[in-house]
């Protein structure tokens, strides 16, 4: 009987001493629980997407579809991108600094009706 007792008394302290994480181990486990995870910091990207604009689409609302997706700046195509497009009045270079992902702004763009076509 005296042992039962003693593995009884046992067994509650553990419980008790698990409740409230004092136990051996409980503590680092409790805070390794309380503490936030740190997301890592993507790397943040940098470049242009030519940009081919419908026909009847003003210079303002250029820079309002560029001002809306967060493009630094609004250029007119080089002389060589130029000759590789038809209509080279109606694409534009948008340029991007420190954005996260340069890819899923290009298809959002695309997806505006006020543009042609994403490059």
């Amino acid at each position: 009987m005296d042992q039962s007792g003693n593995f009884l008394k046992m067994a509650r302290n553990m419980l008790m001493c698990a409740a409230i994480g004092l136990c051996p181990g409980g503590v680092t486990a409790a805070a390794a629980k309380d503490e936030p995870a740190k997301p890592e910091a993507a790397a943040k990207q940098s470049g242009n997407i030519l940009v081919k604009f419908k026909a009847n689409v003003g210079e303002a609302k250029i820079h309002e579809v560029a001002d809306y997706y967060g493009a630094r700046q609004v250029l007119p195509l080089s002389s060589d991108e130029a000759s590789k497009h038809k209509l080279a009045e109606q694409w534009r270079n948008l340029r991007f600094e420190s954005v996260d992902d340069l890819k899923d702004i290009a298809r959002r763009i695309f997806q505006d009706n006020r543009v042609d076509e994403v490059e």
